[in-house]
């Protein structure tokens, strides 16, 4: 019965996608990969978890539904990085001696669409300032939700959600091992699949609300609203008692604060993370263990059992996927190698891979492995290019559109940052989602003053540095 309800909200969320029209598509497309895991299967074989559904179908009416996807494509300014990607990724299929010739364009095609073509799909749907700031909305007042059933996990100690997904289609409860059998440190994940992937959705939103809070003049009952939802982010951010992202956020919110903020508002903002943190530490038992553990990643001092990964752990981590790469280095070992070839398992009864290779706890490390010079060339030129482009733009666009620059800017550090601190773990989606709507919105402030009418608070709004704004009819 359960299988059967998720397969009926399924329909309704694909009915959506190709009824609804523009940017309206985006809300429900978000809300698919964010709320349902990965291991929530809704078509068996092919194998076709929730997210990965919106994803296709998302991807199935753009580009046999709507008209004019070719001709934004061309106008999309990251299409040449991305041809070369897919094309080296390519590469790595097809020499990747261990498949069928079928899955060696497959995986490489699949991995390419579910990891990085998104970033156009999500530009393609943005049409004006308004659209953008519709879905950032949209996604702030979703975490609310994420925010207060994380806070649930820890007073009751139990996240039914993923143990109800978990019993029903057989897979690993990770939300719940690390509350009920307090294996290693307590964690909450809300309605992530698990706590340190949930740390990154949490640090995502803090530094979009950060963005949207400083850039646009809410009205009051929306500026309390975000920070109610900021305060409830960062609540849970010390609930799920992981070390990298909150590292990852240190990142971002420094890059934000110190290029988009003036000199007072900076002043607000860490006086009011330092009363908010200081509360953490008060009442949260152990926060100021995370807090201290945080530092320990790059000082090795952290007992790899008790505290998760030290240095001394990645540093074997890295020696290992070291010899791998040098059985391929110039295309890898293949896609989808570490568990095929080395035997490696979330579930450790099932572990066959070397103990040093334990958790791939980096990108770089996956990077390697599987995908050998190929890989790292094509993530480099793609990484590469958006900074090029991101500084080339600033002078050009207004005072809101330099903001977006700095998040943007600030986003991919804080993503970077965290995936190869600790592995994207199915990160890249929901990055590579909402970089194509920034990357829209600076598009879109090419001119000095921009005005528009905002769909978010109903009425013309103007950025926190009284630019003047101009009307856009919605």
């Amino acid at each position: 019965m359960g299988k059967i309800i998720f397969i009926l909200i399924a329909a309704i969320f694909a009915i959506q996608l190709i009824r609804l029209p523009g940017v309206k598509k985006l809300p429900w497309f978000f809300t698919g990969i964010l709320l349902f895991p990965p291991s929530l299967v809704i078509i068996p074989s092919p194998s076709m978890p929730f997210p990965r559904l919106m994803l296709y179908i998302l991807l199935f009416v753009t580009l046999f539904k709507e008209k004019n996807w070719i001709k934004q494509f061309k106008q999309f300014p990251f299409k040449v990085p991305l041809i070369i990607l897919f094309f080296l990724l390519l590469c790595v299929g097809l020499f990747d001696e261990r498949l069928t010739l079928f899955l060696q364009l497959y995986r490489p095609v699949t991995y390419f669409l579910e990891n990085f073509f998104i970033v156009f799909l999500t530009f393609y749907y943005v049409k004006n300032i308004n659209d953008g700031l519709y879905v950032f909305d949209f996604i702030v007042k979703l975490f609310l939700l994420f925010a207060i059933y994380g806070m649930l996990n820890y007073v009751t100690r139990n996240n039914e959600y993923s143990a109800y997904i978990a019993s029903l289609y057989g897979t690993h409860d990770f939300a719940n091992d690390n509350m009920i059998t307090g294996i290693k440190r307590f964690r909450v994940s809300s309605f992530a699949w698990h706590a340190i992937y949930y740390g990154y959705l949490v640090i995502t939103v803090l530094l979009l609300e950060t963005f949207m809070f400083t850039s646009l003049r809410l009205p009051k009952a929306k500026k309390v609203f975000y920070i109610i939802i900021g305060v409830a982010l960062l609540i849970n951010l010390f609930l799920l008692n992981s070390r990298t992202p909150i590292l990852s956020l240190v990142v971002g919110a420094f890059i934000y604060i110190t290029f988009a903020i003036k000199f007072t508002k900076k002043i607000a903002i860490v006086f009011f993370t330092i009363v908010i943190g200081a509360g953490a530490i008060f009442f949260i038992p152990k926060a100021q263990d995370v807090m201290m553990n945080t530092i320990n990643i790059f000082t090795g001092r952290g007992n790899v059992k008790e505290d998760g990964s030290s240095m001394s752990m990645r540093q074997a981590q890295l020696r290992a996927s070291e010899r791998e790469f040098m059985k391929n280095p110039i295309s890898g070992n293949g896609f989808e190698y570490i568990t095929e070839g080395l035997g490696y398992s979330s579930e450790e009864k099932d572990r066959k891979s070397n103990k040093d290779l334990q958790g791939f706890e980096s990108y770089y490390f996956k990077l390697l492995i599987e995908q050998g010079i190929l890989g790292m060339v094509g993530n480099l030129i793609l990484f590469v290019a958006l900074i090029v482009w991101l500084v080339k733009q600033y002078l050009k666009v207004s005072t809101f559109g330099r903001k977006v620059i700095v998040f943007t800017s600030a986003a991919t550090a804080a993503f970077l940052v965290f995936i190869f601190g600790t592995g994207d773990m199915g990160t890249f989606n929901v990055f590579m989602a909402l970089l194509g709507i920034c990357i829209r919105l600076v598009m879109l402030n090419d001119q000095r003053k921009v005005i528009y009418y905002s769909t978010v608070t109903r009425e013309v709004l103007e950025p926190a540095d009284s630019i003047g704004l101009s009307s856009q009819s919605i």
